[in-house]
């Protein structure tokens, strides 16, 4: 194999190992490290490379001599054996390898939950992994040559005399004849062993001023940790070692804490956001648990007799997660090796499945990688040192969230006992994947599986019944620790009866002839249900049950505010990182190493601990999210102006879309301006809140570019200004009682009737209005060329999630996507697709007389509402196959066919165009598109014409057929189903208003909200239209309504897409 057939392979499987997304890969001059690569990403990476080529590259080598990745590809092909055989590519279909096969390369797009984001598992694994890892670096320092306090340590001593047991592959052969002559350009990084790696000297100036500085503040961490390295043997002591920052490598050591902060033993003072590694849900030492362990060290910590509180923990446990026994562990590790061992007894099979970047705890059974070897069945491969192959030879290590994983549970169901998830995987907070869950669940029910959630991180952080309660998915067995404990050790597993009786037998009673009924497993523990934990886990779990109903929300909406603002600094700054959380767990996430910026973060009073994952606690407040916010710039600041965070020039510009124009060329010519306007209004009765309500509107568009722009007309170019949407509260009074629906209608219209100036910089405009004693109306009015109706309808959700409390972020504005969105497609083999199917039908479309109906732009537009029975639109749909849209599209658009303007010009329907990249954007990419001529006359032949044809019309939907020119292809009508109605979110307290539009863009234009109970339609229309419009309506309406006659044999016509002459 020569240099490129080689990097092929590894690049996007290193790509992938260090978490780059979909799209992106690493570039042959990267440094690996520089990328953001963790030590145990490292091992990923070397064990592929040797395991897929046979070759013995070892970790040493990558710290020290192979600095780019195009210098591990030279290493590899100078190793590779003569005459080696080819690695054959092919892998079980049902298990996914932890090796990248050779053909075919991965598909992309196989991550259909979110973007795939490989991390390092928890710092704890490390305690058996990394050994091999720590060896190979202390041998290094060993063999170097001595270098200045910050000079990265001399080459690594050869592969011979490290700690990699494997077999070396014979006698390096000559490189592969065949290889381009760049592969020489990377040879010299190979050849140079002796030589010291290059560090730029005003960065070796700072970093060693700021290790002493560093290094002063913390001295007696420092220390102390030199003190007693000898007699400790501490992995967190060593996590992350860098020959370079060595100096500034050693964990702090905690004097005392209090609610939030912590203090270390030179007196410094900290906001925590590691809290104890996600215990300290409600912070530090919290006054009723004090009292409590108090109380029971004050009458003694019995170990033999039972605590009397065990009972009532347990009992809280069960009211809580809805399970129904539990039974009391030392540790999380020790409660889902329990849980496993229950799974196996119960079902007589031995295999578990456990996924990739999921951390199971310490137990040998999970510390597997998925496994290199073919076939149908392969098991695991230990991680490392001193977990033999046996322990993991029943584990199947899969990929979490894809369709292939799936397949493979199902291929082999019989012989699996258990399959195990952490839900939301600590390292990938992001990744959420509610319809992978659900579908696990339906497989292992039907197989007979245990399905058992890890939730010892998330099990109480993010709903009282944990991540079961927020995905609405029952586990069999479930694991727990950490935040239950009170900040004293802990674990249990809770789950079915039939399950946990292997523990005890089941239940009997006193009395009677009862007794246990089940073989129970070996189970025991000196310090399970220790008389502290129990003290301190009952006030935990009483308090979390009095007070869920605010806790949870509040501690959310708090993170939520941290990740945007975080991440809004981040973007202002141009540096690559970002937030991602789950609840009020967080982790920041880049594609460069992040080691100086955590220190520099620490060095500015925030703690974070060496594996990097963040918890809030109810402790933490807002003043503590400013402060941290403050932190994080304060940290990013000296690293960017000496290079070590390089950032990229924030995109400030990007030139209109083909999509955008059509409604820019209304917006800037004035008379035309207000129909651009397009929103509504949300009312919540009762609530007087309207700060909160404010809040919720600037934090969900903080990061939303498309609406903080000003467009220059000269340049066709969207300008990205600085600010924030900041809603005008205005209160209103005298409203007694009870408010009509015509006054929220009227001040909704009030402020649809503001046209956004032509050089505005804000394209979003909200009012909240307070009105006394009845409740809040918030008015949203966007601009339809940054905006678009599925964007404004994502938006109001997630304002009312943040207004609510619940779970939500900002939505963003992808300005790189945008920017290269129209170019992107332009080039592709879509667009020469859609313009084949879209050209024909435009030539014929022109070629038919109109008789557009005149109006005069001065008159404002009439609105006509109808409201039809949801269920019985329903009906008549489902009994064609059909949706309700496609049902009342045909009904209306026959209607028109028959009416007086009939040949007044194009009927049109606007489609989405938003793929998953664009599903939480805040832009405009809709695409308006003519509804194609229909044959049949009668009902249902024509609406099931009208469904095939809206399905042909979304497989080219891109395609700029109506750009604003309205001269050869006129619309008379546009036809808009509106994606989410809020008017029936009773149960949350609001419903919708939907105001008027003085202005519209054609002639007729109608939107449909689908409720529970009923569809309303909404018709805006010229005022020459009126004479006939009820007419046309009642008909269409009566139509949609009425159930059909069985339909006869449709005669043979024409093609829908093929219109006759």
């Amino acid at each position: 194999m020569n240099f490129d057939q080689i990097a092929s392979e590894v690049i996007p499987r290193l790509s992938k190992i260090i978490g780059l997304g979909d799209n992106e890969e690493i570039l042959l001059e990267d440094s690996l490290l520089d990328t953001g690569a963790d030590s145990l990403m490292v091992l990923k990476c070397v064990d592929f490379i040797n395991d897929r080529y046979g070759v013995s590259l070892t970790t040493a080598q990558v710290y020290e001599e192979l600095e780019t990745v195009g210098g591990i590809i030279s290493a590899i092909v100078a190793q590779l054996p003569a005459q080696a055989p080819r690695v054959e590519a092919a892998v079980a279909a049902t298990v996914r390898a932890d090796v990248a096969p050779a053909l075919p390369v991965e598909q992309p797009g196989s991550y259909e939950e979110a973007p795939s984001t490989s991390r390092d598992v928890l710092i704890h694994t490390l305690l058996k992994s990394q050994m091999d890892l720590m060896s190979k670096h202390l041998q290094l320092l060993h063999a170097a040559p001595q270098a200045s306090t910050l000079a990265v340590a001399a080459a690594a001593p050869s592969p011979a005399k490290t700690a990699d047991q494997r077999p070396a592959p014979g006698p390096a052969p000559t490189p592969d004849a065949q290889a381009p002559q760049r592969e020489d350009r990377f040879n010299v990084f190979s050849a140079r062993k002796n030589a010291q790696k290059i560090v730029d000297p005003e960065q070796q100036q700072y970093l060693a001023g700021y290790a002493e500085t560093y290094s002063e503040k913390h001295r007696s961490s420092k220390a102390k940790t030199d003190q007693y390295r000898p007699v400790l043997a501490d992995n967190r002591a060593s996590a992350g070692f860098r020959p370079g920052t060595k100096e500034i490598l050693f964990p702090l050591l905690a004097d005392r804490t209090d609610g939030a902060q912590l203090w270390d033993i030179d007196g410094n003072r900290f906001i925590d956001i590691t809290m104890g590694f996600g215990v300290h849900l409600l912070g530090h030492g919290p006054a009723f648990v004090k009292s409590k362990m108090i109380e029971q060290i004050q009458t003694g910590m019995p170990i033999g007799p039972q605590s009397p509180l065990a009972g009532r923990v347990a009992e809280l446990v069960t009211e809580l997660t809805g399970h129904e026994r539990v039974v009391f562990c030392n540790s999380g590790t020790e409660a889902t090796m329990t849980a496993v061992r229950l799974a196996r007894a119960h079902t007589g099979r031995s295999k578990i499945v456990v996924f990739s970047e999921s951390y199971h705890g310490t137990f040998d059974g999970f510390l597997a990688r998925a496994s290199a070897a073919p076939g149908e069945g392969a098991g695991g491969i230990s991680v490392g040192r001193g977990i033999q192959q046996s322990s993991v030879q029943d584990t199947l290590v899969l990929e979490y969230g894809e369709q292939l994983s799936l397949d493979t549970i199902r291929a082999q169901a019989s012989e699996i006992a258990a399959v195990i998830v952490e839900p939301v995987q600590s390292r990938r907070p992001a990744l959420q994947p509610q319809a992978f869950l659900a579908e696990l669940r339906a497989i292992t029910h039907d197989s007979g599986i245990v399905f058992l959630w890890d939730e010892v991180i998330t099990g109480f952080r993010i709903a009282p019944g944990g991540a079961q309660e927020h995905f609405g998915i029952r586990a069999d067995l479930a694991t727990y620790g950490k935040i239950v404990g009170g900040g004293m050790p802990i674990g249990l597993v809770a789950g079915k009866a039939a399950i946990l009786d292997g523990i005890d037998g089941g239940t009997w009673q006193y009395g009677d002839q009862s007794a246990p009924q089940v073989e129970p497993i070996f189970f025991a523990g000196t310090f399970s249900k220790h008389p502290l934990a129990m003290a301190a886990a009952v006030q935990t779990l009483e308090h979390i049950q009095q007070h869920a109903a605010t806790l949870y929300s509040d501690l959310n909406r708090l993170t939520g505010n941290l990740v945007e603002r975080s991440n809004a600094l981040f973007k202002r700054l141009g540096v690559d990182i970002r937030v991602e959380h789950f609840g009020s767990l967080f982790r920041y996430v880049s594609k460069r190493n992040l080691d100086l910026f955590f220190s520099h973060l620490l060095f500015n009073g925030v703690f974070v601990w060496e594996g990097r994952n963040c918890f809030l606690s109810t402790a933490h407040t807002e003043a503590d999210i400013d402060a941290i916010v403050a932190a994080t710039q304060a940290a990013l600041q000296p690293l960017i102006a000496h290079g070590f965070m390089p950032a990229a020039p924030a995109l400030s510009q990007r030139t209109a879309t083909v999509w955008e124009r059509r409604f820019i060329q209304l917006w800037q010519a004035p008379e035309h301006a207000l129909s651009v306007n397009i929103g509504g209004g949300i009312f919540f009765p009762g609530d007087d809140d309207s700060a909160a309500l404010a809040q919720a509107v600037t934090r969900a568009v903080r990061n939303a570019d498309a609406v903080l722009s000003r467009f220059d007309a000269t340049a066709q170019q969207w300008l990205v200004v600085s600010g924030e949407i900041t809603p005008q509260v205005v209160e209103l009074s005298g409203y007694g009682d009870a408010i009509e629906h015509t006054v929220l209608d009227d001040l909704v219209a009030s402020e649809q009737q503001i046209p956004f100036a032509a050089d505005g910089s804000q394209q979003l405009r909200a009012t909240v209005f307070v009105l006394r004693g009845q409740g809040l109306l918030l008015c949203l009015t966007a601009n339809h060329a940054a905006c678009d109706g599925a964007a404004l309808a994502t938006l109001s959700e997630r304002i009312v999630s943040l207004y609510r409390g619940e779970a939500g972020e900002s939505l963003s504005s992808d300005l790189p996507l945008l920017q290269t969105l129209e170019s992107t497609y332009r080039h592709s083999p879509q667009f020469d697709l859609d313009r084949e199917f879209w050209l024909p039908k435009i030539a014929y479309l022109q070629g038919v007389a109109y008789r557009p109906v005149e109006r005069n732009w001065q008159q404002p537009s009439h609105r006509q509402v109808v409201r039809l029975p949801r269920q019985a639109v329903a009906s008549i749909a489902r009994s064609l196959k059909i949706t309700p849209f496609a049902w009342l599209l045909s009904c209306f658009a026959r209607g028109l066919r028959t009416s007086a303007w009939a040949d007044a010009g194009l009927l049109a329907v606007p489609f989405g165009n938003r793929g998953k990249p664009l599903q939480q954007t805040l832009c405009q990419v809709t695409n308006l598109l003519p509804l194609l001529p229909v044959d049949h006359t009668d009902a249902a032949s024509a609406a099931k014409q009208v469904s095939g044809l809206l399905a042909r019309l979304a497989e080219h939907a891109a395609y700029p057929v109506l750009t604003g020119n309205h001269d050869s292809l006129p619309v008379f009508a546009s036809i808009n189903w509106e994606p989410i109605d809020l008017a029936d979110s009773n149960d949350r307290g609001m419903r919708l208003v939907h105001g008027s539009q003085r202005l519209t863009e054609f002639p007729l234009e109608m939107n449909i909200y689908s409720g529970t109970d009923e569809i309303t339609v909404v018709v805006d229309f010229i005022p020459p239209l009126a004479e006939h419009l009820d007419a046309w309506l009642q008909d269409a309406v009566a139509q949609a309504t009425t159930a059909l006659e069985p339909a006869s044999p449709a005669p043979a016509t024409s093609s829908i897409l093929e219109p006759a002459q």
